[in-house]
């Protein structure tokens, strides 16, 4: 399973190498990068309903996904290896903490 968005296109979805699962058609997309994080995200709805993605607890089958009167929704939320800031500030305050408090014993 993958998410795939072409460049400039309106269009975001999931599906194996081999087949779309499930699209998301909206002008924002068109402009989106998969590096920030975005959403949600509503527009029409488009995929392949006869295709089964094959899962441990069983297959996947999306058989009303393109019916235009529903709406598709994507979220994307990126995952930041990096921490923040104040995060490595206050690691720095403790350490020197610990040091002082060693130096001082």
């Amino acid at each position: 399973m993958r998410v795939f968005l072409p460049i400039g296109s309106p269009v975001v979805g999931i599906g194996s190498f081999d087949s779309d699962l499930l699209n998301v058609i909206n002008a924002t997309f068109a402009t989106y990068r998969l590096d920030l994080p975005i959403g949600p995200v509503t527009g029409d709805p488009a995929g392949n309903p006869t295709f089964t993605y094959a899962t441990t607890a069983g297959d996947l089958v999306l058989s009303s996904s393109v019916n235009p009167a529903r709406q598709s929704t994507f979220t994307a939320a990126v995952n930041s290896d990096v921490p923040e800031p104040s995060t490595v500030g206050l690691a720095a305050v403790g350490m020197a903490a610990l040091l002082l408090r060693r130096r001082l014993k």
